[in-house]
């Protein structure tokens, strides 16, 4: 019985584990977005500007 909820326990621990992972991958992908449209932002000003 006890090595069954041992069993148990590590499954949990690696969906955890797994949902971590996903949530740290996502914010990753968020973040690099937010910079991707921070330079078009940033390129934009500048051609408007007259810059190259």
């Amino acid at each position: 019985m006890e090595e069954k909820q041992i069993a148990e326990q590590r499954a949990q621990r690696a969906v955890y584990v797994a949902q971590e992972a996903e949530q740290q991958a996502q914010a990753d992908i968020n973040r690099a977005k937010g910079k991707a449209e921070a330079q078009r932002l940033l390129a934009e000003t500048l051609k408007a500007q007259g810059g190259n």
